[in-house]
């Protein structure tokens, strides 16, 4: 869970700007690896399942970060 003093951290906006560049990155990097497995006769349901896989480890390594930078006490 993320505690109260979390986003009083996070009023600045950087932490908003590189939210919106990482996720246009991950936007523009599925077009191009859906183009790809398109042309490989790869199945959409397996796609997806790694995708939503890749997106997962993502926001745990994320959170992780998140959760570690705030009991440095």
């Amino acid at each position: 869970m993320i505690g109260l003093d979390v986003p009083a951290s996070l009023v600045s906006g950087k932490f908003a700007k590189v939210a919106v560049l990482c996720g246009a990155l991950r936007y523009a990097s599925a077009e191009v690896l859906g183009r790809r497995f398109a042309r490989l006769s790869v199945a959409s349901a397996v796609t997806a399942a790694g995708q939503v896989t890749a997106i997962l480890l993502s926001m745990l390594f994320s959170a992780s970060d998140l959760n570690g930078s705030t009991q440095q006490a």
